[in-house]
């Protein structure tokens, strides 16, 4: 299936050009660990979830098409909805059960080279810690093969919290932003286990690794 088309992918890289502009004069975006990033596509962008700022701080750091699982209660929204007509790379999830077609269409636009932010805390932090990570990236990438960035985003808390329905006007010096990328956590390292062991595994691995890059500085 044909998601995005030459002009889409046109409109994408200049919003995302944008947003990046924006937060890296605003509020001094630094970028860690962009080397890590496998190259081509195909690949899980595993990220902390602390903020309304998430999508759009991970999104523009990220030089390849990117699509977002996102819960369906957020299609009611006309701002989503344009949005998702825009640039098709929204896939909804139903929360709070596991959710066979998300998933599904998760893997099938991995095989297609495409990049799946997916927010493994599964909701937004309440006091700007990291939560625990759930099996979701892993269980995709089992069943893909495809690796797993752990990205941890700072001061998006303090931005925007989930408490306020608009973000802090206050840019650099009050308030910075950064976007940490871990090493992809590859399948090929956990062949010594086999089904519900191999997730729980790549789980703790993730969780991890995710708490390392939050703790790092």
């Amino acid at each position: 299936m044909l998601y995005y088309n030459f002009p889409r992918r046109v409109i994408y890289r200049v919003a995302r050009f944008f947003v990046y502009f924006f937060l890296r004069i605003y509020y001094l975006l630094k970028i860690k660990g962009l080397g890590n990033l496998p190259e081509g596509g195909g690949y899980i962008l595993a990220v902390s979830h602390q903020s309304f700022l998430d999508p759009f701080l991970a999104g523009c750091c990220i030089p390849h098409y990117i699509c977002f699982m996102a819960r369906t209660t957020l299609w009611k929204k006309l701002y989503f909805r344009f949005v998702d007509f825009l640039f098709r790379n929204s896939i909804p999830l139903k929360r709070g059960t596991p959710d066979k077609s998300a998933l599904k269409n998760a893997m099938t636009r991995l095989e297609g080279g495409w990049v799946i932010l997916m927010f493994p805390e599964g909701t937004r932090s309440s006091d700007g810690n990291l939560g625990p990570v759930k099996k979701g990236p892993a269980f995709i990438s089992v069943r893909t093969g495809a690796p797993i960035v752990p990205t941890v985003l700072k001061g998006a808390f303090e931005v925007w919290p989930r408490t306020k329905k608009l973000p802090r006007l206050l840019g650099w010096p009050f308030h910075r932003l950064e976007v940490r990328l871990g090493k992809p956590i590859r399948m090929e390292g956990f062949d010594q286990y086999s089904g519900r062991e191999k997730m729980e595994a790549i789980t703790e691995q993730l969780g991890q690794s995710m708490n390392e890059l939050f703790d790092d500085g």
